[in-house]
């Protein structure tokens, strides 16, 4: 069997070699593309005036903000559909006191008025924190200081951009992100 196989490779070793090799290569190289690809990435959200590949300015469009302030940023848009975003916003660790920030624009690019009604989801604020939305100076609560949720919704103008800001008070420290999602539906 032994003197079998050592003829075997004495008559066609110069051949297998290379595949031997290669089987090699396979075997490092694999592992290590899928450990590369199961490392968690971190991705800046986009700047763009095309934010989702909407070109067109025949609907309502989500923009993000450029900056972010006071520890307010929005960290990723989905669109759920034509007409249905979801926005995840986080805080970073913070003292008490009132925290805002220009989040994202809204562009309504038809010729007639659009709704858009909010609504948010919250993970782990602390008790009597108040969040909002501002548009033009005026506050709609969305999480009043009972830990209650209100629903508000936005109007926007034909052919008018509105700068959607986000009021964060809160009557204690925070040592940690908090975060929540507003799903946004134009009708």
């Amino acid at each position: 069997m032994k003197s079998s196989l050592i003829r075997f490779y004495d008559r066609f070793g110069h051949f297998l070699d290379p595949f031997l090799v290669l089987a090699l290569v396979a075997l490092l190289f694999i592992p290590a593309v899928t450990v590369l690809n199961l490392t968690p990435r971190r991705s800046a959200v986009s700047t763009e005036r095309t934010v989702l590949g909407l070109a067109d300015q025949s609907s309502v469009s989500v923009t993000p903000a450029t900056e972010n302030e006071n520890g307010i940023t929005l960290e990723k848009i989905t669109q759920r559909s034509d007409t249905a975003y979801t926005l995840y916003v986080t805080h970073n660790p913070h003292i008490a006191g009132v925290y805002k920030s220009e989040v994202f624009t809204l562009f309504n690019g038809t010729d007639e008025e659009k709704r858009v009604p909010v609504t948010a989801t919250f993970e782990g604020y602390a008790s009597g924190t108040t969040i909002a939305i501002v548009i033009n100076n005026v506050k709609f609560i969305v999480l009043g200081p009972d830990g209650s949720t209100y629903p508000p919704t936005i109007y926007i103008q034909p052919q008018k951009t509105t700068v959607v800001s986000i009021e964060v008070d809160s009557p204690t420290d925070v040592n940690y992100t908090t975060g929540f999602s507003l799903d946004l539906t134009v009708e």
